[in-house]
């Protein structure tokens, strides 16, 4: 009956034998006939065969019913959350779930309690989601509907504000995010001021003119005790700012630039190791290293290939962010065709080639961060995560043939708990890996957004995330328990 064969009929008034299709069929078949037919499959089977007719969804919907018909009702988040895993599951998990509480999901029976009722407007969204077959977007939801933290603390879809209203001629723009107590200050990247967030209260607490012109001055910002400091990208100096009193001044870093070095893009990423911040090169040829007491600086040379304007690496923004482990540094590969890893205590460099598939890609991930003994680089135009084994050096990548991977390009990574997001520079949504289990979703961000969104990301306490606007026509974006909202 379900799938395109002959089959034979036998008449009673006499031996006759007749050939023809399952649609042909079908239609010689009496009700009764076909419900037994039916009786041999099990439930998540009949809900993905293809419509064939009125007729064929009625009788399909009566036998999900008759088989379903002693269906259990859902009184607890828990049992919501383990019923939903297998609904999606669609294998033998799923057949359980349909005999216990019925299916397609919208005939399930949930009767949460007063405090858990902000949950059945979620759950209509998820069920949406299914009804348009994107199992993606249901597969995140999953963890928004259903907390799963110790506390079982209610996560929102709710949104907040946070006006960015400046003076239409003020030129806007930040490159990464970092925290100093209940602050965050935003990189002035196009923009001629920090941007100063209260994340408590989430408002703007105030603007810092930097006293810089131009474009894309600084790309990145780490905090070392009290000071935060920012990496020159166009800039010809390293901005500092104090997170106690706000004020801000610069180290000059033109004596540090060689003479075949391009002025522009010089090193874009910061992280703190010790008492110490590195800068990931991009197109200078050594590596920034900034005394975080003293203040002091100078540069780690990279390996030759990297230095000379008659090598190709020359031209290339080398590498975009960079991560601590340990006393290892590692910076993501953005053009170049290797990950390059700092030693801090050696003041040395050395290289890990990636695969030779990833090496001739452009512009391939952007922000690197670590969770555990592995670092996790966020995709810009490369179609997967890349990890990075920190004790073993060697690399792998995830997410390859996901879809989710296809949609856009994300620039910086944070880790929350056990989860790394990545912020989304050219698209709609977050993405969202799990460390533990490298399982790839992601949060719509925007609706229908594609273009410039945010760059950098920062996490506040346990449960937000803050991104700094790349552009004047985006506002601070927030993330709260996995939840997106959009200040602005």
């Amino acid at each position: 009956v379900v799938d395109n064969a002959t089959y034979t009929i036998t008449t009673k008034q006499q031996p006759k034998i007749m050939t023809t299709t399952s649609d042909s069929f079908f239609f010689l078949m009496n009700d009764d006939l076909i419900l037994y037919c039916f009786s041999f499959l099990n439930v998540v089977a009949l809900s993905q065969r293809n419509v064939v007719c009125t007729r064929w969804k009625e009788l399909v919907t009566t036998a999900i019913d008759y088989i379903c018909q002693n269906k259990k009702c859902i009184d607890s988040r828990e049992q919501l959350k383990v019923a939903i895993r297998q609904y999606i599951n669609f294998g033998r998990k799923a057949e359980t779930v349909a005999a216990v509480y019925g299916w397609p999901i919208q005939k399930w029976n949930i009767r949460l309690s007063k405090k858990d009722s902000c949950y059945n407007n979620n759950v209509k969204i998820f069920q949406e989601a299914l009804d348009e077959n994107r199992v993606d977007i249901a597969r995140h939801l999953i963890d928004t509907l259903i907390p799963t933290d110790k506390n079982n603390s209610i996560m929102t879809l709710g949104k907040r504000s946070i006006p960015l209203s400046f003076d239409e001629e003020e030129e806007r723009g930040w490159w990464g995010i970092a925290n100093y107590q209940k602050k965050l200050f935003c990189a002035p990247f196009h923009s001629s001021f920090v941007l100063v967030l209260d994340a408590e209260n989430e408002r703007v607490l105030r603007t810092i003119h930097c006293g810089v012109d131009g474009q894309s001055k600084w790309q990145g910002i780490a905090r070392y005790e009290n000071k935060l400091f920012c990496a020159p990208c166009n800039a010809s100096s390293i901005l500092v700012i104090d997170g106690e009193t706000e004020e801000v001044r610069t180290i000059d870093v033109e004596g540090l630039v060689g003479d075949d070095d391009c002025s522009l893009w010089k090193w874009n990423g910061i992280v703190r190791c010790g008492t110490k911040l590195y800068c990931a090169p991009s197109c200078a040829s050594s590596v920034l290293v900034i005394d975080g007491e003293t203040e002091q600086v100078h540069t780690i040379p990279l390996p030759e290939y990297y230095q000379h304007t008659t090598t190709a690496a020359a031209y290339y923004r080398k590498w975009s962010g960079i991560a601590a482990y340990g006393n290892q540094l590692f910076c993501c590969p953005f053009d170049a065709p290797s990950v390059l890893v700092v030693d801090a205590e050696a003041e040395e460099v050395s290289a890990i080639p990636l695969p030779s598939s990833s090496k001739k890609i452009k512009m391939k991930w952007s922000g690197i961060q670590n969770y555990k003994n592995r670092l996790y680089c966020s995709p810009c135009d490369a179609t997967s995560v890349l990890i990075i084994d920190g004790d073993t050096r060697e690399t792998h990548t995830i997410g390859k043939n996901s879809r989710l991977l296809r949609r856009g390009r994300w620039n910086g990574i944070e880790r929350i708990g056990t989860k790394l997001v990545c912020s989304p520079i050219h698209a709609s949504t977050l993405l969202i890996v799990d460390g533990e289990t490298d399982e790839i979703t992601s949060r719509t961000a925007t609706k229908g957004r594609g273009g410039p969104g945010w760059s950098g990301i920062a996490a506040y306490g346990d449960t937000k995330l803050f991104c700094p606007p790349l552009y004047s026509n985006e506002d601070v974006l927030v993330v709260e328990d996995y939840a997106v909202s959009l200040l602005g």
